[in-house]
Formats: C-alpha cells, sequence, structure tokens
C-alpha cells in the first residue's frame, strides 16, 4: 500500500545522481518537494566557488560526509511547507547491492520502469555547459508506460486538482492558505524549463561511477 514515487537529481556534471523512493508521496506533497528542491539548488549554484552541485566548484568525494548527498536526501524526505517527513530508501545503493547485473561492476545503472511506482517520479537535471551559464531543468512523468513523456508541473497536478477541491466548501483558514500557497508554487516550478525526451532518456542511459555515487549510509537514507 502506499502513493508510491520517485525523485532523481542529477548534478556535478552529469558525474552524481542522487535516486530515492518514497512510498508516501504525491499530488500537492510532490509540487511542495519539488518547489523546495529546485530552490534550494537554483540558489546554490549561483555560487559557482562553493557549490555542491556543480563540477568544477566542489570536490565531490565518496564517502560519508557528502554534504550534497545529504542536503539532498534531507530535502527529498522533507516537506517544508506541510511539516512533514517520509523515509526514503536509497535507490543508488539498492541498484548497486541487489541487482545482479550491477554486483560485479565498476558502474550502475538506474531504471525508472522498475521502481514500484503508482504516483509518477520527478528529475531534476543541473546542466553544464563550457560559455553558458548552469541551467537546472525538471519534469515529471507519470510512468504509466514504459517508455519516457515528460510533463510539467501544472500537468502533473492536473492528475489530482480534482480530488483536491472536493471538499472545498468544507475548508477552513489553515487549508485555505495551504492550496493558495499551492497555485504560487504552482507558478514557480513552472518557470523552469522541462527536459525533453531526449534528455530524460540519457539520464537513465548513462552509466555512473559507483566510486563517485555510493555512500555509506543505514537505509533508509
Amino acid at each position: 500500500m502506499g502513493q508510491r514515487f520517485q525523485v532523481y537529481i542529477r548534478y556535478n556534471g552529469g558525474e552524481n545522481i542522487v535516486a530515492v523512493h518514497l512510498q508516501w508521496c504525491w499530488g500537492h506533497f510532490a509540487i511542495q518537494k519539488t518547489a523546495q528542491l529546485l530552490d534550494f539548488i537554483q540558489k546554490n549554484i549561483q555560487y559557482e566557488n562553493s557549490s555542491y552541485f556543480l563540477k568544477n566548484s566542489y570536490d565531490i568525494i565518496s564517502a560519508r560526509d557528502r554534504r550534497d548527498y545529504k542536503a539532498l536526501t534531507a530535502l527529498i524526505q522533507l516537506n517544508i511547507r506541510d511539516g512533514s517527513f517520509v523515509n526514503g530508501i536509497d535507490l543508488v545503493q539498492e541498484a548497486c547491492e541487489c541487482y545482479d547485473e550491477f554486483k560485479e561492476t565498476d558502474y550502475f545503472i538506474i531504471n525508472p520502469f522498475q521502481q514500484d511506482n503508482n504516483d509518477g517520479f520527478l528529475v531534476i537535471d543541473v546542466q553544464e555547459k563550457e560559455e553558458e551559464a548552469p541551467k537546472v531543468k525538471y519534469c515529471f512523468d507519470l510512468c504509466k508506460k514504459e517508455k519516457f513523456v515528460p510533463i510539467s508541473a501544472n500537468r502533473y497536478y492536473e492528475q489530482y486538482e480534482e480530488d483536491d477541491y472536493k471538499t472545498f466548501a468544507e475548508w477552513n483558514n489553515d487549508e485555505v492558505a495551504y492550496f493558495e500557497n499551492l497555485e504560487k508554487t504552482l507558478i514557480f516550478v513552472e518557470s523552469f524549463e522541462i527536459l525533453n525526451k531526449t534528455e530524460l532518456k540519457e539520464i537513465f542511459e548513462k552509466k555512473y561511477s559507483k566510486k563517485s555515487n555510493i555512500i555509506t549510509t543505514i537505509r533508509p537514507v
């Protein structure tokens, strides 16, 4: 049982990926989570000399004290606006430890269609190109078929909006304020460019280094 959802964030010139499974995340909760992640990452990449997420500015080491990993996994599991926390499972570690095809390799591949999912997934990609400012792009995918269909935050939330507003007449002031904020949150998320199908496919076909990505931690993350 659950509202199963995954979050994938790639950064450091495409070399690092954080992948987390959440048993309870859907609809407006996923939108709020996306906004806090995009906001944090966008602010962070503005400081190029100390960013956690840019290839030439932060020395990412495979070990226990990976601040990039700690920050992202905390924000993935937290919902600051709602005041909730959902334990996540590290899908990178799971792939390397549990999938026979990667047990003896020095790399792994993440396949979102292998996950237990009924509420889609979120992908955020920090893109770096020479002589261009770093760009943060995102998309949702409803994961309905085993093919990539990147969609916007508004398109994702449309699947849940009608059910959310069924009890509108009974909302208290806190609920009204929450959904008024959600409207602003959707506008913020929609200000980011959406990943296209080719970009999305590349993220999940890439072979990622175990040395650069495996974290010594106790699951849940």
